[in-house]
This record gives structure tokens, C-alpha cells and sequence, in this order.
């Protein structure tokens, strides 16, 4: 992985976040010194919260980037926390302690939406965005270039993804660009 790594970082000029499965500072330290920008922890954060000032202490908060994946519970209509073996963790309430424990950047991701191509969950990401002060990337539901100006223009994320709907070739990063750019909203 650390090869992986370094050597995608010595071709590529713009900031990396690797996510994978970090249990210790140690391995944190490593990928950043491989070339990574910051690191994505998930289950972890959740499996030993601890562990989230442990890197920001070493490393900065703007390092680490909390990875939520998130569904809405059908008994409860509850949106919560999702891990290898679910939580009844709520969702909204989790980012914040992820944040006050130290985290710097969120990925949330709509387990409901991811693939379905049904648009973002944006009203969700207003809730975050309108209470957190760090960045909060959307990701899960992407199916058009649409699906990310409303995203962007109605919820306040820094940043969104989408993985099917590129590989499907059902649109392009240049066009979700030119769209974004159209509407005013700024892309690197």
C-alpha cells in the first residue's frame, strides 16, 4: 500500500486521501509520509473514537477525514450509523462527535443512494453543513451533472463524489465541471 502510495503521489499534483483499514498512528504517519494528504478513517472511528485525537494530536485535524457511511433505518426512518454489524448510532449526532473529537474533513455517504443514481441527499447535507465549520464532502446518488449543482448549490458541501456514473460512462468529471462552472460555482 505505502508503494502504492508514494508512487501516485510523485505523478499526481493534487491532494491524495487514502482510505483504508489504519489502526495505529504509526500507519498514519507512514501514508502521510508516503504522500497522502490526509488520511480517511472509518470504521475505526467508530469501533475506537479514541483513536481520532490520537492522530489529530500527532498529525493535525486537517489530516484526518472521518468516512461516514449512513442509511435510514425503516423502523425508525432514523438515519444511522452503518459499519461491518450496523450501530443504532444516529447519524447527525455521530459527525458531531467526530468533529469535537477531532476529525478536520467528512465524507458522508447515503448507503440508500449509493448506485441508485437518484440524486444526493442534499437536505442532510444542509443539516451538516449548517452546523459544522469543516468541510463536508456529499457522496452516494449521483447519476447527472444536475445531481451536483443541486448538491452544491443547496447544501453547502466543499466537495462531492460519485463513482458508477463515471465508470458507466454516463457522464464525465469535464462536464460535471463545465456545468458547475456555468452555474457560478467554482472547481479546480
Amino acid at each position: 500500500m505505502l508503494d502504492m502510495v508514494e508512487a501516485i503521489s510523485q505523478q499526481v499534483f493534487m491532494p491524495m486521501t487514502v482510505v483504508c483499514n489504519v489502526r495505529t498512528v504509526v500507519e498514519v504517519r507512514n501514508l502521510l509520509l508516503a504522500g497522502a494528504d490526509k488520511v480517511g478513517i472509518s470504521t475505526r472511528s467508530i469501533m475506537a473514537p479514541d483513536f481520532i485525537p490520537k492522530v489529530a494530536q500527532v498529525f493535525g485535524n486537517q489530516s484526518i477525514v472521518a468516512i461516514l457511511d449512513y442509511h435510514v433505518d425503516p423502523r425508525t426512518n432514523r438515519k444511522i450509523v452503518c459499519t461491518p454489524g450496523n450501530t443504532e448510532l444516529d447519524a447527525y449526532e455521530w459527525t458531531l462527535r467526530v468533529v469535537e473529537l477531532g476529525v478536520g474533513e467528512l465524507l458522508v455517504n447515503s448507503m440508500d443512494r449509493d448506485g441508485t443514481e437518484n440524486g444526493f441527499d442534499t437536505a442532510f447535507y444542509r443539516d451538516l453543513t449548517t452546523t459544522l465549520t469543516i468541510p463536508v464532502v456529499a457522496s452516494g446518488g449521483a447519476g447527472s451533472t444536475v445531481d451536483f449543482e443541486e448538491v452544491f448549490v443547496n447544501s453547502g458541501v466543499t466537495g462531492a463524489m460519485a463513482a458508477s456514473a463515471f465508470h458507466l460512462d454516463q457522464m464525465t468529471i469535464s462536464e460535471v465541471k463545465e456545468t458547475l462552472l456555468e452555474k457560478g460555482i467554482l472547481v479546480r
